[in-house]
C-alpha cells in the first residue's frame, strides 16, 4: 500500500501593517530642523479642536493674532462647531492646520528672541510667546501648544465668591480695559500663573511645563506696561477689539 503523501507546506502571506503618513504641516524647529505638527492628521485635528478652537482659546488667539478672524473657524461659533464634529474632513481643515503652524512658528521664534524657552533634555524643550502660547517640542515633533488655564478664567471668575457690588464694580471696572489690558489681565497673568503651579519634579520629558519658571520673569514684576512694551518691539499691534 502507497504512504500517502506529506502535506504541502502552508504559505503564510505577510502581515502588512500600515504606517501612519508623516504629516505635511511643519514647522522651523529652533535648531533650524523641520518638525512635523503632533504626528499625524488625527493627532494634529485633536490638539487643534481642544488648544485652538474651543471658545475661550479661540477668542483669545483671535485676539493676539487678528488674521485668524479670515478663517471662518475662528470667526464663526457655527463653523467652529461644524470643525469640532468632522476634525481633519472638515472643508476649512487645511485653511486652520497652515493657521496654526504660522502661529506656532511666529511663537518659537518670539521664545527664542525673548529668552522664554527651556531644554529640558536633549529631547525636548518648552516655549513660551508673549501672548501666553506654551509650545512643546519633543522627538522630533511638536508635541502640544496651548494656552495655560485660558478655558478656566471666565469660570474662575463666576465661581469667586463676591457680593453683589462687589461684582458689579469689578464689572464696571473690566468695561473700560483696551483690548491689551482685558487680554493681560484674562489671558496672560493667568496663563503665568498657571504655569508657576505647574511641578518641576516628578514629570518626565515633553510634560515638564514648569521648567519654564527657571527663564520666566514672577508674574508680579510682568505688569501691563512691561508687557506691552514687549508686545511692540516684537511687531504686535494693540489689540482691537477686546476680548468678549
Amino acid at each position: 500500500m502507497a504512504r500517502p503523501l506529506p502535506p504541502l507546506p502552508q504559505t503564510v502571506k505577510p502581515v502588512t501593517v500600515a504606517t501612519p503618513a508623516p504629516c505635511p504641516y511643519q514647522i522651523d524647529g529652533p535648531d533650524g530642523s523641520r518638525l512635523p505638527l503632533h504626528g499625524g492628521l488625527p493627532t494634529l485635528a485633536d490638539h487643534i479642536g481642544r488648544h485652538f478652537v474651543e471658545p475661550a482659546a479661540r477668542a483669545a488667539l483671535v485676539s493676539a493674532h487678528p488674521s485668524l478672524a479670515e478663517i471662518d473657524v475662528f470667526a464663526c461659533a457655527a463653523a467652529a462647531k461644524r470643525f469640532m464634529s468632522r476634525r481633519e474632513h472638515d472643508p476649512s481643515f487645511d485653511a486652520v492646520a497652515l493657521a496654526y503652524a504660522r502661529v506656532l512658528q511666529i511663537a518659537i521664534v518670539e521664545a527664542a528672541a525673548l529668552g522664554w524657552s527651556v531644554s529640558v533634555d536633549h529631547l525636548s524643550s518648552v516655549h513660551l510667546d508673549s501672548s501666553g502660547l506654551l509650545v512643546v517640542i519633543g522627538g522630533a515633533q511638536v508635541r502640544t501648544a496651548f494656552i495655560p488655564g485660558v478655558d478656566r478664567v471666565a469660570s474662575a471668575l463666576e465661581q469667586g465668591h463676591q457680593r453683589h457690588n462687589e461684582r458689579n464694580s469689578r464689572l464696571a471696572r473690566e468695561a473700560k480695559w483696551s483690548g491689551d489690558e482685558r487680554y493681560y489681565y484674562r489671558v496672560l497673568r493667568p496663563a503665568m500663573r498657571a504655569i508657576r503651579n505647574f511641578p518641576t519634579s516628578g514629570v518626565h520629558g515633553d510634560v515638564q511645563y514648569g521648567a519654564l519658571k527657571r527663564v520666566l520673569p514672577a508674574v508680579a514684576d510682568l505688569g501691563f506696561a512691561g508687557w506691552r512694551s514687549i508686545r511692540a518691539q516684537r511687531g504686535h499691534a494693540p489689540m482691537m477689539p477686546p476680548l468678549p
